[in-house]
């Protein structure tokens, strides 16, 4: 087991139990190094016993009580306390996410084949309803001849009456009853984010635009043998462009909704980053902004660090290991505007990040942290106010 307390480089408080050498060792990593160890007896922490630790926060240092009983003291190497913001803990494996490759950019209309068929988790559909729209649909398919789930957004003729979205199913060559929702957030010309949140049960459905957002649950329509397992594909056809299709299977709903969004703003990216994942963050950039970063972090470093700096219209990436910055590689602002909103989609590849703004590519930054799966806190802060963070 290893309980970690960290900041944005390093590890203010290691605190590990080592079975097989029958002792706990306490630590710190900073400026690119650790510390001088130091060794406790193990006890009274045994294998196969209840455990309960406590780590109490005084102005000297760190005190470890064990089931009550008071065990280490260990000093403060990091005096910023205010800035240690993760608690960390390694003690079990965990499955990896599941996730299928994002689509960028796909056509419309689009039609993806899921493999394995449907699974619990979330389906993430981005982009932006066409000006002059009258109806798109998002399907949840079994084959060609069953819809399991229709999200259908609809809108009235020469902008007369309210627009509306429309739930239904499809078995045997007959629709359901219209399930409907007058509150929509897919506005004619604007961005949305469209998260589909799976259980076997139900559909809980959620759009988002800015910070308007409209949630709503859905019992499965179609009866077995037409389960979610039967679910073998996303089709999204009508007057809409799509930036981003994704897929997030067999782990807990990670997407931030509006209403619990400060900034600064900091998420564990469950099971870490591994190639195929996708970052999606939705945001206005105030009016008089100066800068917004956002960082992707490990225990001991930051691996991506993306900033935004308006006074001098430049991007910055870089990245921050063994202590100390690495080589910035700048470009033009591009398609960031100040009091403008946007999406930026970070994707993981087995080489670098791609970054998408509004759908467009705009950067690569080159994996320098290869230890994928132990980047697991993503950080946003600066001049900006967000509107929904999925990661």
């Amino acid at each position: 087991m290893e309980i970690f307390l960290r900041h944005r480089t390093g590890i203010a408080f290691y605190y590990s139990p080592h079975f097989d050498e029958n002792v706990v060792v306490c630590n710190s990593y900073e400026d690119g190094k650790w510390g001088e160890e130091e060794i406790y007896e193990l006890s009274p922490i045994e294998i196969g016993e209840p455990l309960q630790v406590t780590i109490f926060c005084s102005c000297h240092g760190y005190e470890v009580f064990v089931n009550g009983r008071q065990t280490h003291t260990y000093s403060h190497p990091y005096a910023n306390l205010e800035e240690i913001d993760v608690l960390d803990i390694r003690q079990f494996t965990v499955n990896a996410l599941n996730q299928e490759p994002p689509f960028i950019n796909p056509v419309v209309p689009f039609s993806c084949m899921l493999k394995g068929g449907l699974q619990d988790g979330m389906i993430i559909v981005c982009g932006q309803v066409l000006p002059n729209a009258d109806r798109f649909n998002v399907n949840l398919q079994h084959g060609s001849d069953v819809v399991v789930l229709q999200v259908n957004p609809r809108y009235q003729m020469l902008w007369v009456g309210p627009a509306y979205v429309v739930h239904n199913t499809q078995q045997n060559g007959k629709w359901g009853w219209d399930e409907r929702k007058y509150e929509t957030s897919f506005p004619r010309g604007q961005m949305f984010s469209l998260q589909i949140l799976v259980t076997k049960e139900s559909y809980k459905v959620t759009s988002t635009l800015l910070f308007y957002t409209c949630q709503w649950e859905t019992l499965l329509g179609v009866q077995a043998p037409y389960s979610i397992r039967n679910v073998d594909r996303i089709c999204v056809v009508g007057m809409v462009e799509l930036s981003l299709v994704t897929f997030h299977y067999l782990a807990p709903n990670h997407a931030a909704l509006p209403g619990c969004l400060t900034v600064p703003y900091k998420t564990i990216i469950h099971g870490g980053l591994q190639p195929g994942k996708s970052i999606i963050i939705q945001e206005v950039i105030i009016p008089q902004a100066k800068r917004v970063v956002f960082s992707l972090r490990h225990r001991t470093g930051i691996a991506f660090d993306y900033s935004l700096c308006f006074d001098e219209n430049v991007v910055v990436c870089n990245s921050y290991e063994d202590g100390k910055w690495g080589n910035e590689e700048q470009s033009g602002l591009k398609l960031f505007e100040r009091g403008k909103n946007f999406q930026v989609t970070i994707c993981c590849s087995p080489d670098n990040y791609e970054v998408f703004v509004n759908g467009k590519p705009t950067h690569t930054y080159s994996h320098l942290f290869t230890n994928l799966e132990e980047i697991d806190v993503l950080e946003v802060s600066g001049d900006v106010q967000l509107g929904f963070v999925q990661s």
